[in-house]
């Protein structure tokens, strides 16, 4: 386990991945080269649930924890397949970048009023090449509230 530092609250969210390809290994990136949430899809939708953490820093919402990734400003998720989720076999080697500016304040605050609930991203699972969805991939619709 990787627990967060105490100055840094915790937010729960969850990446769906919309109609992914079948017979593919996904799985969510944590620090450099570790998975977490290993699976093998069967093209119906797949979500993973993570926890990231939130630091407010000169009236800016800033992304932290071992899940985050990439620089202030402009951090994400990623959601590994194939070879980067650790199926050796696979035909290719993807990730996809899943950007996190879209949580606001507001957005947090209402988090805050729904107990059982997380912060929702959908994809696309599927890349316009028929592969797994790969490099900066748009939310399907916008951060939303979602239960648990």
């Amino acid at each position: 386990m990787h627990p967060m530092p105490k100055d840094i609250r915790e937010l729960p969210i969850r990446i769906v991945l919309v109609s992914p390809p079948a017979d593919v290994t996904f799985a969510v990136q944590r620090g450099k080269d570790e998975l977490v949430s290993q699976l093998r899809s069967t093209g119906a939708d797949v979500a993973f649930d993570v926890t990231i953490g939130i630091v407010q820093s000169d009236g800016q919402t800033d992304f932290r924890g071992p899940f985050v990734q990439g620089p202030r400003g402009g951090r994400f998720v990623y959601v590994n397949s194939g070879t980067l989720a650790g199926d050796a076999a696979a035909g290719w080697t993807r990730r996809a970048k899943i950007a996190l500016g879209g949580i606001s304040a507001e957005l947090i605050a209402a988090l805050d009023a729904k107990p059982k609930h997380v912060l929702r991203a959908r994809i696309a699972g599927t890349a316009k090449d028929g592969k797994p969805a790969a490099a900066s991939v748009p939310l399907l619709t916008a951060w939303e509230l979602a239960r648990t």
